[in-house]
């Protein structure tokens, strides 16, 4: 499960079918949640699973040697990694065990994630800074990744390549039928996507609910460590009734297409899938504008930086969607129901749709294929 693994499926089955050879390694073994091609071969480097947080990071050293040995094996000439302990073993096989592979990172969070997250946090950002900066290549798929990637790192050569999205497979599934939720005629619907994390802030939204009209209720999407905690605070709120939690679902297109906003409460994201699906649904979206991506998909014509340097103080209706500030859910709240009363939410998703087809892996595969593969 997870956006970057989608990606990870999504680039090979692709790359497949224009017949290039491509499989998958995986760090452990798990679940595998998306459809991968019959001509893909996917392998396990360990079986171990290992919960323990310092011993999953001493696990990356016997991960890079078995890396090793199986590039070795098999004569692999390019790994190209994703997410961060995937992209240390990446590394360590190079420099631990001397692997001859032309290594390739890509980055799909923000780093600045770790700045304030004890000493799990400063492990990972020492990582980041002594092992990306070895990697042969590193991609980021925002600039703002990029900028953190090359302030921490010293390089001034990272690549930012977008992650690709099958538009016309959203487009067909995006009009299956619901029938494990009724949605009602007479109501608006907002829905969340993603895991049920501290990082999500899923409470600010929950927090807005008993602040709108009684016909406005809550979807979510996913589960996670913080869903008994997010349904204690609709019970507290008295709104249990208008949230709804519907847990992990295999196509979340058909729900975000017959629901009125996608809102976003995250804290941090890197290059937020779920922005661009709303886009391609034709579902308005509204996002805290937080390091890095939202800003870039939804108001691309700003600076960057500005996220940084020139927050926002209240919620903006942007070119693509609405941006507001994290953790303002008074924000929030306000940008909602300017949206209903104000009646611009079909001009702004007519325009997001036209936006989302620069995304579609049609058109970031050509980037994949000449600036990491040096293919035609």
């Amino acid at each position: 499960m997870g956006g970057a693994e989608r990606v990870v499926v999504n680039l090979a089955n692709k790359l497949i079918k224009n017949n290039h050879a491509v499989e998958i390694i995986c760090l452990e073994k798990s679940d595998v949640a998306y459809n991968i091609d019959s001509k893909c071969k996917v392998h396990t480097l360990t079986n171990h699973e290992v919960n323990n947080g310092l011993l999953k990071y001493l696990f990356l050293i016997y991960q890079a040697y078995k890396l090793k040995r199986y590039i070795s094996k098999n004569k692999i000439k390019v790994v190209q990694s994703h997410l961060y302990r995937a992209n240390y073993v990446n590394v360590l096989s190079k420099k631990l065990f001397f692997s001859k592979h032309i290594s390739q990172i890509i980055n799909h969070s923000s780093c600045s994630r770790y700045k304030n997250s004890g000493i799990k946090g400063k492990l990972n950002l020492f990582l980041i800074k002594n092992l990306y900066s070895k990697s042969n290549v590193i991609v980021a798929i925002s600039k703002m990744m990029k900028f953190e990637i090359e302030e921490i790192t010293k390089r001034n050569d990272v690549l930012v390549i977008n992650n690709p999205h099958e538009l016309d497979v959203i487009k067909k599934k995006m009009h299956e039928e619901v029938h494990e939720f009724e949605f009602q005629d007479n109501k608006n619907y907002i829905i969340c996507i993603g895991r049920l994390i501290p990082l999500k802030r899923n409470q600010d939204i929950i927090n807005v609910i008993p602040k709108l009209n009684t016909n406005i209720e809550l979807l979510f999407l996913g589960d996670g460590e913080e869903k008994e905690k997010l349904i204690n605070l609709a019970t507290d709120l008295k709104v249990k009734n208008r949230v709804h939690f519907l847990g992990t679902v295999s196509n979340p297109f058909k729900y975000i297409c017959k629901s009125d906003f996608v809102v976003s409460c995250s804290e941090t994201e890197g290059f937020p899938n779920v922005l661009i699906e709303a886009m391609v649904c034709k579902t308005i979206v509204i996002s805290t504008d937080c390091v890095s991506g939202p800003r870039e998909i939804i108001a691309p014509n700003t600076n960057f930086l500005d996220t940084i340097n020139y927050p926002l103080n209240s919620f903006t209706k942007q070119d693509y969607g609405i941006l507001y500030p994290v953790g303002d859910y008074f924000a929030l709240k306000n940008a909602i129901v300017d949206v209903i009363s104000n009646n611009y939410k079909t001009e702004i998703e007519e325009k997001a749709f036209k936006q989302a087809k620069k995304y579609d892996i049609e058109n970031i595969i050509l980037d994949y294929k000449s600036k990491l593969f040096n293919l035609n």
